[in-house]
């Protein structure tokens, strides 16, 4: 018989200690060239990410303006998503 309240038996990533203090001392928004290297991805993979919808951003100025930043927030719930097993992110099905 087994115990309904047993541990999970999937081996679990340690979260990692610092993480939170590090994205709390983010400002609220972030440049584009530094949200990227915060999470050691390129500009153009964070760019991807944007137009496909993945994370929200704004513009410095509404129209015209390359200036992009991504609010801190965006980052905490990407981090968040990744730190899910892909089985609860709706992954690929075998």
């Amino acid at each position: 018989m087994t115990d309904l309240a047993s541990p999970d038996p999937r081996p679990q990533r340690p979260a990692l200690p610092g993480l939170a203090a590090a994205v709390a001392s983010l400002p609220v928004l972030i440049p584009l060239v530094e949200f990227a290297a915060f999470l050691r991805i390129t500009p153009r993979t964070a760019r991807r990410w944007m137009r496909s919808g993945r994370i929200r951003y704004l513009r410095a100025v509404p129209r015209g303006s390359s200036r992009v930043y991504i609010p801190r927030r965006e980052l905490e719930r990407l981090l968040e998503e990744m730190e899910r097993p892909c089985a609860e992110q709706g992954g690929p099905k075998a």
